[in-house]
């Protein structure tokens, strides 16, 4: 954005240069509306492009305001669910997790969830822990 507002201020201070030097007889006519016609064109582009980045920007900040208001409510669901019963929490993951899969040395989880990759340290069944989504294969 601000590389096209800096070439927008070039071309509009280039448009000035060329009023003045028409009006000071340093070039013809004819040159003065060929090159006012080529910066006009180049500056609604270029203003063109500034509402578009501008409009991309807004977008953006509301996407991510978004995501801040969904990760609140998942922290404060993640936090709720410590305070339920066991059974609804069984419940909770059994329409999360798709499946299971227990290898030697590995578990796979697949579900209905974004998955990150990391280790379980210190775990009951000391494995590297592997998510993947419905379709994905590690």
């Amino acid at each position: 954005l601000g590389e096209t507002e800096k070439a927008l201020k070039h071309t509009q201070e280039a448009r000035e240069r060329i009023n003045k030097a028409f009006y000071s007889g340093y070039i013809t006519e004819e040159d003065y509306k060929r090159y006012i016609a080529e910066y006009s064109d180049t500056e609604q582009r270029q203003r063109e492009e500034i509402e578009r980045l501008k409009s991309i920007m807004a977008d953006r900040e509301r996407i991510l305001e978004g995501v801040a208001a969904f990760r609140m409510y998942a922290n404060m669901f993640a936090d709720s669910i410590d305070d339920l019963p066991f059974e609804k929490k069984q419940e909770i993951i059994r329409k999360l997790v798709k499946r299971v899969v227990v290898y030697p040395d590995t578990i796979e989880i697949e579900g209905y969830f974004e998955a990150e990759t990391g280790e379980i340290e210190d775990s009951a069944l000391s494995s590297s822990h592997r998510e993947t989504r419905p379709g994905q294969t590690l």
